[in-house]
């Protein structure tokens, strides 16, 4: 089990940085306006309260190049959380040696509790919207709007797993 930390910024027109940091590791990610990022990634969140199977939950982030894949499994009360990033020209490999086979990195691969992930994208999403507001979301994103329902749909879905699991800590 991971101590999990995530952040999301805004840092430009259309782009963001993201990073998922465990006690071995906390790489960041540069994702750009060509996915919904928030969006995608509190949806797969929302997702996994009602995922009780074991089927994986997929959010893709576009960069440019390339995407960062998150796979979320749920088994009971946590997540096995596996990113990768994939379509990315690795640094110092010589031209002819690329290819598709070649340009995926695992970026992280670790558990920890769906409340505890749950919390984490909560509380980035309320910081975002805090500092840019609605509308300065939209104007810093610039394609989508910032999910508004969404983070209110995924705040009572927290609170109704805090009143059904008493016990559970973040």
């Amino acid at each position: 089990m991971t101590d999990f930390d995530f952040t999301y910024m805004l840092t430009g027109p259309g782009w963001a940085r993201a990073t998922v940091e465990d006690r071995q590791n906390a790489p960041a990610m540069e994702v750009s306006y060509l996915s919904n990022a928030l969006g995608d990634l509190v949806n797969a969140i929302i997702s996994l309260f009602s995922e009780t199977s074991g089927d994986p939950i997929i959010c893709e982030w576009h960069d440019e190049p390339g995407e960062n894949i998150w796979t979320f499994r749920r088994n009971d009360a946590y997540v096995r959380i596996h990113i990768l990033q994939s379509g990315v020209y690795p640094r110092g490999l010589p031209i002819e040696d690329f290819d598709d086979d070649n340009c995926d990195k695992l970026l992280f691969d670790d558990d920890c509790s769906l409340l505890h992930l749950a919390t984490q994208v909560e509380d980035q999403m309320r910081h975002v919207l805090q500092e840019y507001g609605e509308a300065g979301y939209k104007e810093k994103w610039m394609e989508d709007d910032f999910p508004m329902k969404e983070l209110t749909h995924l705040t009572d879905l927290i609170r109704g797993y805090r009143r059904e699991h008493p016990a559970e800590r973040e």
